[in-house]
């Protein structure tokens, strides 16, 4: 039982599931059925540093729908798209969306620095965080030039 008295139940072992990831971040499809993580990968080569995995909660069947070498960022389109960033250099980084049937990945954006895809509600625009290529973190935290944008989506 927990502290308000409802029966807790495992649903996955992230733990077996997918590789120790720092940074781990973990979000749940729309119908509740799976789970996209991502983070990076502790250990691993160089080209498969952070990629995003997906669980099936009902057959815990475990998967990996992106190669990386930086994919993060994860948010569910609808329970068969995940969007995701994709860092294409050190400077560069994509909103990116991925086919869970295919596995095709087709990126939206690319030039700049674009991280945090999200859906609206209606699932009729992405929103994002941009900043100019070569953009950087302060000292304290902050991002230099970034500002938060609206994408048409194309679904």
């Amino acid at each position: 039982m927990d502290e308000a008295g409802g029966a807790i139940i495992k649903l996955a072992d992230l733990g077996s599931a997918v590789p120790p990831l720092r940074g781990a971040q973990i979000r749940w499809s729309p119908d509740l059925s799976r789970l996209a993580v991502s983070g990076e990968e502790e250990g691993g080569p160089v080209e498969s540093r952070a990629r995003i995995w997906i669980i099936e909660l009902e057959t815990k069947k475990t998967y990996p729908v992106t190669a990386g070498p930086h994919d993060t960022d994860a948010s569910w389109s609808d329970s068969e798209h995940v969007l995701f960033s994709r860092g294409f250099s050190p400077d560069e980084a994509g909103v990116c969306c991925v086919s869970l049937k295919s596995r095709a990945v087709d990126c939206l954006t690319s030039g700049n620095a674009d991280f945090s895809p999200w859906f609206s509600l209606s699932r009729s625009e992405i929103f994002l965080a941009r900043g100019p290529a070569k953009s950087r973190v302060t000292g304290r935290g902050f991002l230099t030039g970034f500002h938060v944008w609206k994408l048409k989506s194309k679904k």
